[in-house]
């Protein structure tokens, strides 16, 4: 799923355990020449530049902790190769990735400083209420188990590769249900059944890179049942509004593994917070730990 770059990192700030700001770090490529960069507010009133720190590959500085700020990035008419131009983390985590075929000019990029509440890794987490998360469904394929979200009553998303068997071949419609408004679907206690009716798997779908690794289920009859509820779609107004900026916090929730090695399965639903990245999500997942998003029953 990915390419690797290497950089030289130089950190020259430190931070108060207290501090209410959270750590930035800009790195650029030693092969972008002709660029500059600098940090604005929300105001566009400018907060930091590139050129205070001339020689420096990488720097580090704090900025106010759930603010939104933009990155600017003013590019010169040189011929670049084919590269990564910069690269913005917050606490250490990749969130936007800047690549050198811009055109000639300046360039605005949004982010905000969201703070993990959870500093659990990508695999793992903490129990969650499903009332929290009234969307959260557990789906059933085959021979697999995945999660899945209501999108509306009797539709649901889910990974494409959720719908698929070893061998890459999509797995009948008959032969998959969802159990709604259970902490613990695998009790067969909780929650309630419903059959899946129509399976659409995004065309573009990659099984090799996971590239469109998206299906939409339809049920068989909509969801009428306690803590079983759509979640809310972004629209365009909020994502104007910043809430899909890069370094926004959002909620990862699921049943899969906790641990990979050796497998181990959670008995109740699962949550742990991730910064919202302009860097594809799997490119992210290789920077941290390997994440497992179904698991095998027999």
């Amino acid at each position: 799923m990915n390419k690797v770059f290497i950089f030289l990192f130089i950190y020259f700030v430190t931070f108060p355990a207290f501090s209410q700001k959270v750590p930035v770090q800009v790195s650029r490529s030693r092969t972008a020449s002709g660029s500059e960069w600098q940090i604005l507010d929300a105001e566009s009133l400018p907060v930091i530049s590139g050129n205070e720190f001339p020689g420096l590959d990488s720097v580090s500085f704090g900025l106010e902790q759930n603010k939104r700020y933009y990155l600017e990035v003013s590019v010169l008419p040189l011929n670049r190769r084919d590269t990564s131009l910069l690269i913005l983390y917050i606490n250490s985590e990749p969130i936007l990735l800047i690549k050198s075929d811009l055109a000639p000019g300046d360039h605005f990029y949004s982010f905000f400083t969201g703070v993990r509440q959870n500093q659990a890794k990508i695999t793992g987490g903490s129990s969650a209420t499903i009332s929290d998360f009234p969307w959260q469904v557990f789906l059933e394929a085959g021979n697999y188990t995945c999660g899945g979200a209501i999108i509306s009553g009797d539709w649901i998303i889910t990974a494409a590769h959720c719908t698929e068997d070893d061998f890459g071949n999509l797995i009948p419609a008959n032969q998959m249900d969802i159990i709604v408004g259970a902490n613990n679907p695998r009790s067969g206690l909780e929650g309630k059944k419903y059959f899946v009716s129509k399976v659409i798997r995004n065309e573009n779908y990659n099984a090799s890179t996971l590239n469109n690794d998206i299906a939409l289920l339809q049920l068989s009859a909509a969801i009428n049942y306690p803590n079983a509820t759509p979640i809310r779609l972004v629209s365009k107004i909020d994502s104007a509004a910043g809430s899909t900026d890069p370094g926004v916090m959002a909620w990862l929730t699921g049943y899969g593994l906790t641990k990979v090695s050796p497998p181990t399965v959670p008995t109740v639903l699962q949550k742990l917070q991730l910064l919202h990245s302009k860097i594809s999500f799997w490119e992210q997942i290789r920077r941290s730990r390997t994440r497992t998003c179904r698991s095998r029953t027999w």
